[in-house]
């Protein structure tokens, strides 16, 4: 088998969908995947052969996996000349803030560090509003993130409300109302 030329194909399931892909395509990018494919499969059938024994990805959804397939399919994060990239997929990446948010998610939870940069840097440019902003920077510490989402949330004129505590917790929103008090 050549090191280069022969691929090693891997099923998911995730949700009630499977997912066959190249198992290069997510090893390449996580150290996290490059230790699971790596493991010996002992004398069984190793999990992920076939579509009766895939690798049963839990507390994903469907829409989140394929969300980050589409990154790693793209001509943006895997070479221009790799052939393995389906048709409908190329050149497709996420387009709306549902959309990144698992990229962003799942990017981190399997340490795949230029996905996760790459993430960051389409997300930056979004509109969003600074709670959503703030939260997301407080979850995956985000730092250029942090204080114009802070300022702009010290600054709008709407109180803080129940919603905000529901997404950065009681003690930062406290602590954002205390800056606002002193303006």
């Amino acid at each position: 088998r050549d090191d280069s030329f022969y691929f090693s194909i891997v099923i998911f399931l995730v949700e009630n969908t499977l997912f066959k892909i190249p198992s290069h395509v997510l090893s390449d990018h996580s150290d996290v995947f490059q230790a699971m494919f790596s493991l010996p499969t002992g004398e069984s059938i190793a999990e992920g052969l076939t579509d009766d024994n895939p690798v049963a990805l839990k507390g994903i959804t469907s829409f989140d996996f394929k969300q980050l397939l589409k990154v790693l399919y793209s001509r943006a994060v895997l070479p221009p000349w790799t052939s393995t990239i389906p048709n409908q997929v190329s050149g497709q990446l996420p387009m709306t803030l549902e959309e990144w948010t698992p990229v962003l998610r799942l990017s981190d939870q399997w340490n795949m560090t230029a996905v996760h940069q790459f993430a960051i840097e389409k997300m930056a440019v979004m509109s969003m509003d600074p709670v959503d902003r703030l939260a997301l920077a407080l979850e995956f510490d985000i730092k250029p993130w942090m204080m114009p989402a802070l300022n702009a949330l010290a600054q709008r004129p709407e109180p803080m409300a129940r919603r905000d505590v529901d997404k950065l917790g009681l003690d930062v929103v406290l602590q954002i109302a205390e800056v606002r008090e002193s303006f």
